[in-house]
């Protein structure tokens, strides 16, 4: 097996309810050439029973599970710990990743290899409907700052 690109990171605790979109934003990617590791943290809903399936229709999905719920900490680290990808990007179970967001942030990090990481903005949706774009800071020293939280 050739070495992805990029490993999608995803840790998961009783994540049903958005499971099969968030999976599905990153299958529609438009870079493909990308493996989804997904660390589920012994739920107790149907998560697992989905991500099973979701491994058994595309093979870029590798699932794997806790011995014991250990905490999303533990499951994120474990996640990238498995992650095979040049790149490393993550998500998590109740994200929904627009088409294109793997080949911009992997483009830029090409074009620019002096930066190490990249990030986004999104939206954050609410009950209502609403939908709001959060932009993330681009200043350097906010970006150092952020990184320690």
């Amino acid at each position: 097996m050739t070495r992805p690109l990029v490993s999608v990171t995803m840790p998961v605790y009783n994540g049903s309810k958005y499971l099969r979109e968030t999976i599905q934003s990153i299958r529609w990617q438009q870079l493909e050439d990308w493996e989804l590791v997904i660390v589920d943290d012994c739920s107790t809903d149907a998560s697992w029973d989905i991500l099973q399936q979701a491994s058994q229709c595309d093979p870029r999905i590798k699932v794997y599970r806790l011995d014991r719920n250990r905490g999303h900490r533990a499951a994120s680290n474990a996640a990238f710990s498995l992650a095979k990808g040049v790149f490393v990007a993550r998500t998590d179970q109740d994200d929904v990743s627009l088409p294109e967001r793997l080949k911009t942030q992997v483009s830029f990090l090409l074009d620019n290899p002096e930066i190490g990481i990249a990030g986004s903005g999104h939206y954050r949706l609410y009950l209502d409907g609403t939908k709001v774009a959060v932009r993330k800071d681009q200043e350097r020293a906010a970006v150092r700052w952020a990184l320690l939280f």
